[in-house]
Formats: C-alpha cells, sequence, structure tokens
C-alpha cells in the first residue's frame, strides 16, 4: 500500500508540472483564482501563514476525479481566504486538522459506513506530511495534504450534515424545506476558533445528537451479546405477581435503563412496576404497569432492530432545519402526538389521530395562519365519489346534516356530528392536510391511531385554539366555546401566524426525561431508508 500511496503522490507533482508545461506550450486553462486578488485591501498576515497557488486546484482535482461533485464548494472556500492554508501553517497541524482526522476515522459513531472516498490515501498522506521537517512544510505533499484535508471536510458535510438532496427527500415522500447552510462560509467561520474544536456545535437538529448518545450505548449492548429473549408464553404479569421470569425481566430492563433496582427476586414489586410503565411509554404502549404479549414483542426486538431504527432516525434528523424558531407546533405522525412549543420549549401535547395506510398524512411543512370556527366539511371529491355517490337521499343528507351544493359537490353543515367536529385549523397546502375536531372521541382510545383520511384529528381542538388566540384578549374561553357552537362557520386569521411541521420520527429522545423512545413504522417508510444509507 506504501508503494501504491508514493506512486499517486508523485503522479499528483508530475500532473503539477505537466499542467504547467500545457500551460506555456498550448493554449492556457481558464484561471481558477489568482492568489491575491487586487481589488480586495492588503493586510499584512502573520510570517507563519502558508499559501499554495491556485494552479495546483486543476492538479488535485485530475488525481481525485471523485471529488468532482464537492470541486464547486472547495474552490469558494480557498478563493474566499486567497488560497492560504486552512488545516496547517509553519509550526504544523492545527488542533482543528487533528479532528477532522480523527472524525473522518470515526464515522460510524454517526451510524455511518465509515469509508469516505479517498479515506485510505487521506490517511497516508496526512501521516506522511505530518512527518515532514519544519523546512518543508511549502513542500507539495504539505499542500497536497492541506487540499485533502478540505476535500475530506466538503464530502463529510455531505454525509452527515445532509446526505439527500432536495429531490431525492421529496421522492421519498419527505416535503419539510431542507436547510440551507453555505459549508464553505460555515467552514471559515469554524476556523476562527482557536480550539480546534469545529464539531463541538454541528449544524443538525438536536435530536440527531441525542440519538448517536443512544447508538454508541446499544452498539455497546450488541457488542456485549445484546439482551435477552422474554420467554413468549408470558400471558400477563401485575403488580403482587410472583413469577419465574421476572427475574429475567428484570435484567432485560436494566439493560436498558429501565430498571434501576438492584433486587433479582421473582416478586413483582413496585420499583419493578415503574420500569415496566418506564418501558412501555418508551415503546408507545398504553401507560400501564402490568405485562402482556404486548410487552413481550416490543422486549424481544433485538438490538440490532433497535440500533436500525436508531440510524434511520439519525439520517431524518439530518434533512430536518437545525432550528424551528421559537414557537412553533410539531406533529410526529408515528407517535400520534402533536407538540406545541413556545420560547423553545414544550409547552403541551395533544394526542392525534393521522391518516391510515391507504390515506398517509403527508409530511411537509407550513405555516397555520386561520382557525375556522363550527366549520362547514366539503366533502372532498375522492369521498364523494367512492362512498356516496348514489347514497344522497333526502333522508341521508337530513340525517347526515349535509347539503348538495353543485354536481359532485355536497358538504355538511355546523353541529356537534360534523366529520371535522366543532373546530378546525388551516395552513393552506397543496395535500388539502389541516387539524380539525372530530366527533368520534373513541378513536383516542386506540393505542394506534392511524384512521383517518390524511387530515389530523385533535382529542383537545379547544385547548390549541385558546393557544393560538392566547394574546388575543377578546377571545376569551367564554368566546372560544360560543364560536364553537354556531350554525355558520366563522374564520379567525391570527394575527401572528403558527409554523407547522409535520414530521415522521421512529426513534426520539424525549427532551423532558432523556429516555430513547420508538415506535411502529405505521407507514413503513424506515425501509427505503436502510436501503439508501446502510446499503442493505
Amino acid at each position: 500500500m506504501k508503494i501504491k500511496f508514493q506512486t499517486l503522490v508523485a503522479l499528483f507533482l508530475i500532473s503539477v508540472i505537466f499542467t504547467r508545461c500545457k500551460q506555456t506550450e498550448k493554449q492556457p486553462l481558464p484561471p481558477i483564482a489568482v492568489d491575491i486578488d487586487p481589488k480586495l485591501p492588503q493586510q499584512i498576515e502573520p510570517a507563519s501563514v502558508l499559501r499554495f497557488d491556485s494552479s495546483k486546484a486543476n492538479a488535485f482535482f485530475a488525481a481525485y476525479p471523485k471529488l468532482e461533485n464537492i470541486k464547486d464548494e472547495w474552490l469558494e472556500f480557498y478563493r474566499s481566504r486567497n488560497f492560504s492554508f486552512a488545516w496547517s501553517d509553519t509550526a504544523g497541524f492545527t488542533q482543528a486538522a487533528q479532528n477532522l482526522h480523527n472524525r473522518i476515522n470515526n464515522l460510524n459513531d454517526g451510524g455511518l459506513d465509515d469509508s469516505l472516498l479517498y479515506r485510505t490515501e487521506f490517511n497516508h498522506i496526512f501521516d506522511d506530511a505530518g512527518a515532514l521537517p519544519g523546512k518543508d512544510r511549502k513542500d507539495s505533499l504539505y499542500i497536497l495534504n492541506e487540499m485533502m484535508l478540505t476535500a475530506q471536510y466538503f464530502m463529510y458535510t455531505r454525509q452527515i450534515y445532509g446526505s439527500l438532496t432536495a429531490a431525492q427527500l421529496k421522492a421519498i415522500g419527505w416535503n419539510i424545506t431542507p436547510k440551507k447552510i453555505s459549508y464553505p462560509e460555515y467552514l471559515n467561520n469554524l476556523l476562527t476558533d482557536s480550539t480546534g474544536e469545529i464539531f463541538s456545535n454541528e449544524p443538525l437538529y438536536p435530536q440527531y445528537g441525542y440519538l448517536k448518545n443512544f447508538l454508541i450505548k446499544y452498539k455497546t449492548i450488541e457488542a456485549a451479546g445484546g439482551w435477552p429473549l422474554v420467554d413468549s408464553s408470558i400471558k400477563k404479569l401485575a403488580p403482587g405477581d410472583s413469577s419465574k421470569f421476572i427475574a429475567a425481566i428484570k435484567k432485560r430492563l436494566a439493560l436498558t435503563g429501565d430498571y434501576s433496582g438492584t433486587d433479582s427476586s421473582l416478586k413483582y414489586d413496585s420499583t419493578f412496576a415503574e420500569a415496566v410503565r418506564s418501558f412501555r411509554s418508551r415503546v408507545g404502549l398504553r401507560n400501564a404497569n402490568f405485562i402482556d404479549k404486548y410487552v413481550v414483542q416490543e422486549m424481544n426486538v433485538p438490538v440490532s432492530k433497535r440500533i436500525e431504527q436508531i440510524v434511520v432516525n439519525m439520517e431524518r434528523s439530518r434533512w430536518i432545519p437545525v432550528s424551528l424558531g421559537e414557537n412553533y407546533i410539531v406533529v410526529n405522525i408515528p407517535d400520534y402526538k402533536l407538540f406545541v412549543y413556545e420560547n423553545s420549549k414544550l409547552n403541551f401535547s395533544i394526542d392525534v389521530v393521522v391518516g391510515q395506510d391507504a390515506t398517509k398524512t403527508v409530511i411537509f411543512n407550513d405555516t397555520l395562519r386561520t382557525i375556522a370556527f363550527s366549520p362547514y366539511w366539503n366533502v372532498p371529491y375522492s369521498i364523494y365519489k367512492n362512498e356516496m355517490e348514489g347514497r344522497l337521499s333526502e333522508s341521508y343528507l337530513k340525517r347526515n346534516n349535509m347539503e348538495i351544493v353543485g354536481p359532485g359537490r355536497v358538504r355538511q353543515k355546523p353541529g356537534p356530528n360534523n366529520s371535522l367536529g366543532l373546530v378546525k385549523f388551516l395552513f393552506p397546502n397543496s395535500y388539502n392536510i389541516y387539524f380539525h375536531d372530530t366527533p368520534a372521541k373513541d378513536k383516542f382510545n386506540y393505542t394506534n391511531r392511524a384512521f383517518s383520511h390524511g387530515c389530523i384529528r385533535l382529542k383537545e381542538p379547544k385547548k390549541l385554539a385558546m393557544y393560538l388566540l392566547r394574546n388575543e384578549p377578546r377571545y376569551t374561553e367564554k368566546v372560544i366555546d360560543s364560536l364553537m357552537h354556531l350554525t355558520k362557520e366563522v374564520q379567525v386569521k391570527l394575527k401572528v401566524p403558527e409554523p407547522v411541521y409535520i414530521g415522521y420520527l421512529t426513534a426520539f429522545v424525549n427532551t423532558e426525561n432523556g429516555k430513547l423512545n420508538f415506535r411502529k413504522d405505521i407507514y413503513n417508510r424506515d425501509e427505503e431508508i436502510v436501503k439508501r444509507i446502510l446499503k442493505k
């Protein structure tokens, strides 16, 4: 491998000379940039600063053709600094260079394949350049190391900070507006930190970091052999019971941090009951403290599958904007929950019903601008065609409080049995999705709540309405109650519109208690990501 590497470096150096010969003997190549832009104010810089000739860029990308997709960012970065070194000076490598080298060689901590392009060559270049004596720090090998460090950084940003393009995200049903960051500018700002801690505050949605910490923990569990299977013949165990299975289950729950007790008895005591409650909550089961077949099934999900879920949702966290703002609403579809954030902190959450598999709720973001009290329900044409056409007798219309408003157009009038309930929340979008009340309150008693035609039903719509109108004194609770019981729809425009994000995470960390949660992949969306990032 050493011989091959030396040959590669030699070829790189020859390509630099050859490029220069071609420039003198034939037509010159288009210039990439001049070393110093004469239009920029000239500043005296420390003698320790190193520079390289911009013409070396052509030779570098010719020697490493698979780096073409980061070439524009690479050039933008060096042009902005007049081709001065970023990762070393006459004293040697900076701490930032050491940090980058270490991060590139530990990518699997981020749940990804650790084989970045040219990583092996990069390691050889880094080691050999680092061994050069001080007098040779203007050597071509030192320059090659500088250029490769920056190339590795921009490949890292592609893989860690956002591995799919907006078009690719749309193709797999992810329509949340992706974050926009100028990574050349971002890197230049990072490198002003004298400590070299360039990865201390990465531009990633916070769930990424939380999940990463659990990924390390779960990989440790896997390396130690995983967790033992719980006997699948268990029907039900409850507080006060004694069973030969309990000691083994205590060990199982201790591995994932649910059980912190030291008692290994066969008694279903109060400490163990709380551990069971914790586990049930983390996997999306009903709040209770007993063990049944559903709890056993979740306990027996292999650690390798849980690791896969963590990795998939770390990937999703790469696609989410770094910050969603201060005040915003989030719906996590597999969790059947709506979360209201105020001043960047969770204010409250509401149980929801989402679209069934045939009419999936779309993943997207928009802005909630209007509350419609006592709403009409304009029956979508698809529902009219598939479920109502031919049945619209006078008695049917009267029984369902409906009226025909045009050919193929039916609407349900306001009232307690209206399919949208007493209020709906509008954030106009091409998917025709909104939040609304529902008369079918019994659906909220289910653990899995995928029943709707795509819109999102709220268990406590009045609570959300009061929150959204909290800064408008005239909309008291009494007024809101009256608006919800009219015979005609009344729309109220919000003075301050509220951002809405409808997302899809099957693994996430509850920021209130720091616990790792898992949810069913109700739309089978995880598999596509597994194929892309784990190449299965």
